[in-house]
């Protein structure tokens, strides 16, 4: 695949360096994360308790927004997601040079093991590629990130 950017006549030499050294260093996540067993399946939830409606979601936001706050200083491993596997959609992630299909796209009516195989290739195909372009699009070229 690095091959399409050497047959580009429109990228200089050092742009097709760094997009091949870019898209090489993409990494993939499809259907679930690898660590979604260390996951807790309740998380903690402490002293949640509330007399009403009002004061349950209130006390639920403020509990997210805690654990939300307090994970800003934590680094999030690059070769781990925290993507909801049931999540229907599959996306680029520029930040972190990461392309993902969680378990619940690769589901119908989007892929179905009864399909024909070309159809199924040239549906995924399809994905991946608008994906992947993301990466090299007007916002994904905001972000440089490969690894030495």
């Amino acid at each position: 695949m690095l091959h399409i950017f050497s047959g580009s006549d429109w990228m200089d030499e050092t742009t097709k360096d760094a997009a091949k050294k870019k898209a090489a260093a993409v990494l993939d996540f499809i259907g679930y994360s690898a660590t979604i067993n260390k996951m807790p399946l309740f998380p903690d939830v402490g002293n949640l308790t509330g007399t009403d409606f009002l004061t349950s979601m209130l006390n639920i936001r403020r509990m997210t927004s805690a654990l939300q706050f307090n994970s800003l200083r934590n680094l999030r491993p690059r070769n781990s997601s925290d993507i909801p596997s049931a999540m229907v959609n599959a996306f680029y992630d520029p930040s972190r040079n990461t392309i993902n299909f969680p378990a619940g796209i690769l589901q119908k009516p989007f892929f179905d093991e009864n399909y024909p195989s070309p159809l199924l290739y040239g549906v995924f195909g399809a994905v991946v590629g608008h994906e992947f372009t993301h990466g090299f699009d007007n916002s994904g070229t905001l972000f440089f990130f490969y690894l030495l």
